[in-house]
């Protein structure tokens, strides 16, 4: 059994597979995709004898799956500077002239 490298590329694949035991003269067959099996494949009717090849961190579906971008709403950046906004006009003063009328008071 010979398969190449795991690759990304799910259209192509190379390898072969050499029986011993056919005859006196060992006997290859080419592998190809029209040969793969993918993962949750059900069969139909009759049976399929496979072999697993790569599995794992290896596997082409698995591979092929990038990390997840991280999502933001258009509002949430607009949200957070109308926040920092209410902060300084509205909370600040109110602490800066309540000091300033308990000072004066007393």
């Amino acid at each position: 059994m010979y398969a190449e490298k795991p690759q990304k590329d799910i259209y192509s694949f190379i390898g072969k597979v050499t029986n011993h035991a056919a005859s006196a003269d060992s006997l290859e067959e080419p592998l190809g995709v029209e040969n793969t099996i993918w993962a949750n494949t059900v069969v139909a009717s009759g049976t399929a004898l496979g072999l697993v090849i790569y599995s794992g961190p290896e596997c082409r579906a698995i591979m092929n799956n990038s990390a997840p971008r991280s999502k933001v709403c258009l509002i949430g950046p607009q949200l957070l500077v109308e926040k920092w906004y209410q902060c300084l006009v509205y909370l600040f003063p109110q602490r800066y002239l309540r000091r300033s009328a308990c000072s004066t008071w007393s």
